[in-house]
Formats: structure tokens, C-alpha cells, sequence
């Protein structure tokens, strides 16, 4: 006989299963990266998917946030394997799943036509970047994430 599990509760041994998360703009995109950032350590390889400005940028600048970046740009030591470091890569489904048997996979859609602002010297109004609700889902792949629970 098993125990009766908690919806969001993994069992030992077991990775969890998808969180989704609706996110309403950029800002709160940014504090779920911090909090992913808090569940990351060296040798985790994220895998963002999404389309054109649905929100990967600015959810790595939130995971950069989270885990404390380097302020210079020469400072990164861009020759550190992937054991050494947290790997964020945009654009990378399908591409590099082999790099690592553990990962997180994070699918981000943001709908068109959303929140419109003052477009400045143009005539019509443009989407706001910031603007917009994000809809995340976060899966992980491997044991690495057995009985963690992703932010939800």
C-alpha cells in the first residue's frame, strides 16, 4: 500500500511533474527565475523554450539574478564545463538534451496583441515588452530532481 500524495508532492526517488504557472509580466517573470535560481546548482542545465519575445531573456535575467551574476562581463569564465556552472540556453530544445541526463525544461508562451503602449514618434501603438501574462511550464528531466518541488 502506498501513501496518499499531495498534489505537488513527488515521492523519494522520483522527479517531479510539471509546474505551470501563469506569470502577469515581466517583473513577476524575473522573481520566478529567482526562484528557480534558489533550486539550481553547479552542473544543472536549464533548456528554455518559447517563441520571440515571450519572456526566455528575462527569465534568465532573473535565474542570473537569483544565483548572484558577476557584475563583468570578463570576469565569466566562459571555458568552465558545464560540471562547474549553471547552463541557461534560449533556443535550445532539441539541441542540446544530450549534454546532460538531468535538466530542467522551461517552455514559456506569451500571447500576441496584448497590452498596447504610446509608440513615441510613431503613429500606431506597439506592444509593451514588459506587459503581457506569461504562461510557464517547468518540467524536470532526471534524477537529479527527485523529490524537489519546482516553484509553482
Amino acid at each position: 500500500m502506498t501513501a496518499p500524495t499531495v498534489p505537488g508532492q513527488t515521492l523519494p526517488g522520483e522527479p517531479p511533474a510539471a509546474v505551470t504557472v501563469e506569470l502577469a509580466d515581466a517583473d513577476a517573470t524575473r522573481a520566478y527565475g529567482r526562484a528557480l535560481a534558489g533550486l539550481l546548482r553547479a552542473g544543472d542545465l536549464v533548456v528554455l523554450t518559447g517563441d520571440l519575445g515571450a519572456g526566455k531573456t528575462t527569465l534568465t535575467q532573473g535565474i542570473g539574478a537569483g544565483l548572484g551574476s558577476l557584475d563583468e562581463v570578463e570576469a565569466l569564465d566562459l571555458d568552465a564545463s558545464l560540471e562547474d556552472s549553471v547552463t541557461v540556453v534560449e533556443w535550445g530544445e532539441g539541441l542540446v538534451e544530450s549534454l546532460a541526463a538531468d535538466r530542467l525544461e522551461i517552455s514559456i508562451r506569451r500571447p500576441r496583441g496584448g497590452v498596447l503602449v504610446e509608440a513615441g514618434d510613431a503613429d500606431e501603438p506597439e506592444e509593451d515588452p514588459a506587459g503581457g501574462t506569461r504562461t510557464v511550464t517547468a518540467r524536470a528531466v532526471g534524477a537529479r530532481w527527485a523529490g524537489i518541488c519546482l516553484p509553482s
